[in-house]
């Protein structure tokens, strides 16, 4: 299961892609750090010790990988530059005790790989695209927008597909198309 958040940033646009639910978040010990969110790396896979918030008792789900895109629009002189990222938040990331197991952790990485696969075809899409600075708000908006519904879609397929990670041939088969996806589409 995954909560996704697309930002389209510095154009003060936030879309949520699936409510919020701030209540599994667990507040930092005294004297302990913050979770920091972490942008979404190849050579660094996500670790159970990642999921910090408290489960969701109510949920059916047995995880829930909680990520946000970030897509930036930076006017430059020869027009905009852009610059889009996926970040795992660890404070909204949960895991029931029971369910610790290597399955439930691929499935719930590839929720994140999967956000990746998303945030590389939108690079792409955005620089793809003339725009001029003052103009381009609009476009750039609305092209964020379409890649929130894109996520959220595939996001479903993967898990209804897969049965959320138990029904183990779809879950490799997924395995291997996500693999195949960052092969093929340049970060």
């Amino acid at each position: 299961m995954s909560m996704a958040r697309l930002h389209a940033g510095l154009l003060a646009i936030a879309i949520a892609m699936a409510p919020l639910c701030l209540a599994g978040q667990v507040p930092p010990r005294p004297g302990q750090a913050t979770p920091v969110p972490r942008d979404w790396s190849e050579g660094r896979p996500l670790a159970w010790v990642d999921f910090l918030a408290l489960p969701d008792a109510a949920s059916k789900g047995a995880a829930l990988t909680a990520y946000e895109i970030q897509a930036r629009s930076i006017c430059e002189v020869d027009g905009p530059a852009f610059r889009v990222t996926v970040r795992f938040l660890p404070d909204q990331s949960w895991i029931k005790p029971k369910q610790r197991t290597a399955r439930t952790l691929a499935h719930e990485q590839g929720h994140f790989d999967l956000a990746e696969v998303t945030a590389r075809r939108l690079r792409r899409e955005l620089a793809s695209l003339r725009l001029a600075c003052a103009s381009g708000t609009a476009a750039f908006a609305k092209l964020v927008a379409d890649f929130q519904d894109r996520d959220r879609d595939l996001q479903r397929s993967y898990d209804r597909q897969t049965m959320y990670g138990v029904s183990a041939g779809p879950q490799r088969q997924w395995g291997e198309k996500i693999k195949s996806w960052l092969r093929t589409e340049k970060p």
